[in-house]
Parts: structure tokens; sequence; C-alpha cells
């Protein structure tokens, strides 16, 4: 018989520094903070 074979859905070492818009900015956890606090906060700024 063969062993069965250990599988693990989740990424070891995620990205964090993605260059576009990915899926799991939706998500509303750590990319979606990310995303807003480096990308549309500065946007809004007051010069």
């Amino acid at each position: 018989m063969t062993e069965p074979v250990e599988f693990s859905p989740s990424c070891p070492i995620p990205q964090s520094n993605y260059p576009q818009i990915l899926l799991a900015h939706g998500g509303g956890g750590r990319l979606m903070h990310q995303l807003i606090e480096q990308t549309i906060v500065p946007a809004f700024r007051n010069p």
C-alpha cells in the first residue's frame, strides 16, 4: 500500500508587496489594510 500524501493548502511564506491589486486584497485582512494604508490614504491626504 502507498502512504497518503500530505496536503497543505496554505502558503508557507506569504508575499506582502504585490505590484497589482489581487482578489486577496478584498478579504478585509492584512492585505486590505496594507492596500488602504499604502495606496488610498496617501492619495487623499491634504497637500
